[in-house]
């Protein structure tokens, strides 16, 4: 759903320009990524919609991808370097002994979406999803049985472990704690203001502390002596994400919409934030600002997603798209492996001296956007009750973009376009 932004942060973003100095666009995707996760330094692995996968073993520079299935992906995760597990829709689960060169499908006994994945062990695995739905494996998930924890049925979005204690979390005020490496389970309700009507997502479990991703712009942690407290957020919570590295170190990325006309967001833009304190205060990942809407921003879409290595190395998903930083300048070629010089069947991209023609076959375009490589927007274009846009290109320099092309249906293609 596309969302509003507050009047003052738009006239804000209106005012800047965009930078990208530390966050490289490294590639771009036909298909909505959902989720992001990194194994090592190097390796990092995509998600998405249709079955999306991707991998890269060399921090995104070349990426192979696959469809193994056509449902929706959410979350992946790995307990050694060849052996890993993906999860998503009706009950999707695949799992790979090659390090992601192939993917089974494996029946997890459950037709319920599945959000969040993660392991202790080869024999000890768990998957939470929608309508309160815990599967675990002790077999390396080849067999997945059902575990009870609530008699409620929250859409639970995330579970994790770190030393033996783990978490589920979801709406409903779930915060699900187990001491046992999920043995047996216990619901934290022992949060200031608590209500079970809380919706928590995001979680990081560092060595002596959990943190939560919480609405309404807050998250929530467990101290030393098992009390849980809140702390606020920069900016708004409109869509967000984040990531615990230890007790102190934190990463939070948040998703604007942005309305330049009409009355929805024409724009998206994602700002990236760290903590050095354990969330007591923010700034800016890139430029150590403290302004929600600083000068880094980068494009995105409604949804996007982080997973860092440590606080020098970092990957962002957001919608087609995919980031990282810091800003290394390898992408090469293969930067456009996922993206076709034409759609024919859809959009049809004609090239002239000074301009290009955006030809409309099936549907209803909503807006056009030229890209560069480095995430700005050169240019942008809403397309009202006209199948057919001519742009004057005789200022852009030569050199490569990706032209972007919004339907009405939301659905999205990129276009390689070369300017001669």
């Amino acid at each position: 759903m596309k969302t509003k932004l507050f009047a003052l942060a738009t006239i804000l973003i209106l005012s800047l320009s965009v930078k990208a100095q530390t966050w490289e666009l490294v590639n771009s995707f036909s298909d909505y990524l959902t989720n992001v996760y990194t194994q090592g330094t190097d390796t990092v692995y995509i998600v998405g919609q249709n079955g999306f996968i991707g991998q890269s073993p060399n921090r995104g520079k070349n990426l192979n991808y696959q469809h193994v299935t056509t449902n929706t992906l959410s979350d992946a995760c790995f307990v050694s370097h060849n052996v890993g597990y993906i999860v998503g829709a009706n009950g999707t689960i695949l799992t790979t002994s090659d390090a992601g060169i192939t993917w089974t499908i494996t029946n997890s006994g459950t037709t319920q979406n599945l959000n969040s994945i993660a392991a202790t062990g080869i024999n000890n695995i768990w998957a939470v999803g929608d309508n309160g739905v815990v599967i675990k494996s002790i077999d390396a998930g080849q067999t997945w049985n059902t575990v009870s924890i609530t008699t409620q049925t929250p859409n639970f979005s995330d579970v994790g472990f770190k030393n033996g204690k783990g978490y589920i979390v979801g709406n409903l005020g779930s915060i699900y704690q187990t001491l046992d490496n999920g043995n047996s389970w216990t619901q934290q309700t022992n949060i200031e203001g608590y209500t079970g009507q809380e919706q928590f997502a995001s979680l990081s479990i560092t060595e002596n502390k959990a943190f939560i991703l919480s609405a309404n712009n807050l998250f929530v942690y467990q101290t030393n002596n098992n009390l849980w407290q809140k702390s606020s957020l920069p900016g708004y919570n409109i869509n967000s994400s984040s990531q615990f590295l230890s007790d102190n170190q934190g990463v939070f990325a948040i998703t604007y919409g942005v309305i330049f006309t009409g009355s929805s967001s024409d724009l998206w833009v994602v700002n990236v934030f760290k903590t050095d304190n354990g969330g007591s205060s923010w700034s800016s990942y890139s430029d150590g600002s403290n302004n929600p809407i600083s000068t880094q921003w980068i494009i995105g879409s409604s949804n996007s997603k982080i997973a860092f290595v440590n606080t020098a190395l970092g990957y962002l998903i957001s919608g087609h798209l995919m980031y990282r930083i810091p800003f290394i300048g390898d992408i090469n070629a293969d930067f456009y492996a996922g993206i076709s010089s034409q759609k024919q069947d859809i959009v049809a991209l004609k090239q002239y001296q000074n301009s290009l023609i955006v030809e409309n076959v099936s549907k209803e375009i909503s807006d056009v956007k030229i890209i560069s490589t480095l995430g700005q927007i050169l240019f942008q274009q809403n397309v009202n009750n006209n199948n057919e846009i001519t742009i004057n290109t005789s200022n852009f320099n030569k050199g490569t973009y990706i032209f972007q092309v919004n339907l009405k249906d939301n659905t999205c293609y990129d276009i390689k376009w070369i300017k001669q």
